[in-house]
């Protein structure tokens, strides 16, 4: 009776596995098929020896979704990326990150046009907030870091962001009264930062920055941001 229960056990586990996780439609070899995942999600495009490869479309059950190019199983060229808080990108990417020449969109509209490397802002580009602020330079791991040679307007908005002197913080004075009234510590973002570099300076992790700023890993901070520190 044991082992009838067991093999039972067995056959059904097989078969639950096969039931969720399966090639829908299609060729999902070496063609074109449609595969539903395990955990929900749903492939639907081109193959080769069993892997995405070609042009194909993934959608993930947390909403984000992907269409694009794929290379063994990895996004790797021309796409598009659209995540689960309605930011979007739409560039090159190698080896599943984004890498080459891309366009990222933020939730509130702001949006950054450039270069890429290994997930990151990195090379030449051009970053612009929802209220219209430009930052147009190079870019390193997400930071910013210099402005091409002769661009007067953009470093003058940057030294100014960097020392904390943006518009909306001068036009804000009630905020700053709000904040002397606090007990609230907060780091004023300087060019070439990084929240690493931030969190030796203050003795803090960079994940306790990330949370009381509720920034998640793909977040940028930019100069003249402001980063609550304590609260």
């Amino acid at each position: 009776m044991k082992h009838l229960i067991l093999s039972l056990l067995f056959i059904i586990s097989i078969f639950s596995a096969s039931a969720f996780a399966q090639c829908t439609e299609g060729n999902c070899e070496n063609g074109k098929g449609t595969y539903k995942y395990s955990d929900g999600a749903k492939y639907k495009g081109q193959w080769k020896n069993s892997r995405l490869d070609g042009q194909g479309t993934l959608i993930y059950l947390d909403g984000s979704n992907y269409v694009g190019q794929w290379k063994n199983n990895q996004r790797h060229g021309q796409g598009t990326y659209i995540y689960p808080d309605g930011s979007k990108y739409i560039g090159q990417f190698k080896d599943g990150q984004k890498h080459g020449q891309g366009t990222y969109i933020y939730p509130d509209g702001s949006k950054y046009v450039g270069q890429w490397k290994n997930g990151q802002m990195n090379g030449q580009g051009t970053l612009t907030y929802f209220g219209g602020s430009k930052y147009v330079g190079q870019w390193k791991n997400n930071s910013y870091i210099k402005n091409p040679k002769g661009n007067e307007t953009h470093k003058t908005l940057a030294k100014k962001m960097a020392e904390g002197k943006s518009q909306k913080a001068e036009s804000s004075k009630s905020s700053k009264v709000s904040e002397k009234t606090t007990n609230k510590r907060y780091h004023t973002v300087r060019a070439g930062e990084t929240l690493y570099s931030i969190s030796r300076r203050h003795d803090l992790t960079v994940q306790k920055i990330r949370l009381l700023n509720k920034l998640n890993d793909s977040s940028v901070i930019h100069p003249g941001q402001k980063l609550l520190l304590t609260l």
